[in-house]
C-alpha cells in the first residue's frame, strides 16, 4: 500500500506566505494588490494558497481562487475566472451574482458557467472576449463595493481576484498560475 501523508505544518514557504500576507494586508488597508503564483506541478502551490485562504478567511475576507490548467501547448485562458465565479455562485447564488452585474448582462457569464444560460460557443469574436473580461472586472468591482457598503456588519466580505481592491472588510488576492 502506498500511503501519502500531508504535514499539518507548512514547511519552507515563509517568504511566499509573507508575500501573500503582505498583499492581503495592503489590500485591506486600501491599496490595490496583485499576486501571481506559478511553479511546476507538485511544488506546493495549492497548499500555499489553501493555507493563505484559511488565514484570510479567519480575518473576515471572502476568498475566491482559480487556477490555470495546461492541456498540451494551450491552456484554458478563462479557467481561473470560471473557478472564482463558481466559488462566488456557491456562496451567494446565481441571483446574487446577477444583482452585481449591469442589467441583462448575466447571460454573458454563460460562457464561463452554464448556470447563467446557454451561449453560442462558436460565436466568440475578439469583442465578445473583451466584453467578457470587462464584465468579470465589473462584477469584482461591484462585489468589492458591496463589501465596503456593509463593512459595519461582521459577515465575511471582500472579493478575491488577481487585482484586489479592498475595504475595511478586506479583500484578498490569489491565483495559481502555471503558464496558460
Amino acid at each position: 500500500m502506498n500511503a501519502h501523508a500531508t504535514s499539518p505544518v507548512l514547511v519552507g514557504r515563509v517568504q511566499e506566505s509573507a508575500a501573500l500576507d503582505d498583499a492581503f494586508h495592503a489590500a485591506r488597508n486600501g491599496s490595490a494588490s496583485a499576486v501571481l503564483l506559478g511553479g511546476e506541478a507538485g511544488v506546493g502551490k495549492t497548499r500555499l494558497v489553501g493555507e493563505f485562504a484559511g488565514r484570510a478567511r479567519a480575518e473576515g475576507a471572502r476568498f475566491l481562487g482559480g487556477g490555470c490548467l495546461e492541456l498540451g501547448t494551450e491552456g484554458l485562458p478563462f479557467a481561473p475566472f470560471t473557478a472564482a465565479l463558481r466559488g462566488l455562485v456557491r456562496e451567494i447564488g446565481v441571483d446574487g451574482v446577477r444583482k452585481l452585474l449591469p442589467e441583462g448582462a448575466g447571460a454573458e457569464l454563460g460562457r464561463l458557467l452554464p448556470d447563467f444560460g446557454d451561449t453560442d460557443a462558436d460565436a466568440f469574436p475578439g469583442e465578445a472576449r473583451a466584453r467578457l473580461f470587462e464584465l468579470v472586472l465589473t462584477l469584482l468591482e461591484r462585489l468589492a463595493a458591496s463589501a465596503r457598503s456593509c463593512s459595519s456588519s461582521r459577515t465575511p466580505t471582500g472579493p478575491t481576484r488577481r487585482r484586489a481592491t479592498c475595504s475595511r472588510s478586506s479583500s484578498a488576492t490569489s491565483a495559481r498560475t502555471p503558464p496558460c
